[in-house]
């Protein structure tokens, strides 16, 4: 973890005590080998309206920044923040940007397995890397409702905290296909999730529960 990205104790009770109501919606172009492109939109109330905070964004660049509808000017991204003056006292934060795989269990881990060249992804955020994915308050008890929508190759599985709206057929003569899942519970930064890619699934259900065993495609003997 950088330096610069970390969060302080006061900078966290801070923050708290001015934002609630956090929604999200995450959306993951999930296509390129390189990097992916996260577009985040974040609606947030503050108890202290002219307040100033910060969110969390460690990118490789953030495309556009637009709070209340007001392009954010590109200095207030610093590499790992993004400054937010002048909160409204109902808010709604758009951001895009363009983030770095990674290959060390760090933010949006992508793999290629090397029996067959199949490609798989996960995420893993705990305890501070959620904002390696997407521009969020990431702390604990700074809790949100999520959105996810996943751009992919088209025989690409995804997984996420919820189930998805339906299942995209995969078609050979498209692109990519989106996968779009359903709003969660109230949930901390570092407990949402993303997988993603070839796997080969092995689906029940017990009950009144969706169950699922995932693993890449060169495993399931």
């Amino acid at each position: 973890m950088a330096g610069e990205s970390n969060l302080t104790r006061d900078e966290a009770r801070l923050r708290a005590s001015l934002i609630h109501d956090l929604h999200y919606e995450v959306r993951l172009s999930l296509l390129d080998e390189r990097d992916f492109s996260s577009e985040t939109r974040i609606r947030f109330s503050c108890r202290e309206p002219g307040a100033e905070t910060f969110v969390d964004l460690t990118a490789q660049e953030a495309l556009a920044i637009e709070l209340n509808g007001k392009r954010l000017p590109a200095t207030a991204f610093e590499g790992h923040r993004i400054h937010l003056p002048d909160l409204a006292e109902k808010n709604d934060l758009w951001i895009q940007a363009r983030c770095a795989f990674h290959r060390t269990e760090l933010g949006m881990h992508r793999f290629v397995d090397p029996v067959d060249g199949c490609v798989y992804l996960h995420t893993d955020f705990e305890p501070f890397d959620a904002h390696r994915v997407y521009a969020c308050f990431d702390q604990p008890d700074l809790k949100g409702v999520f959105k996810f929508s996943v751009l992919c190759p088209p025989d690409w599985v995804v997984i996420s905290n919820e189930q998805p709206v339906t299942v995209p057929a995969s078609k050979d003569d498209v692109p990519f296909r989106t996968w779009d899942f359903r709003p969660t519970r109230p949930l901390s930064t570092y407990v949402t999730a993303v997988v993603a890619g070839q796997f080969h699934a092995v689906l029940a259900r017990h009950r009144d529960i969706d169950l699922g065993v995932f693993c890449r495609r060169s495993m399931p003997e």
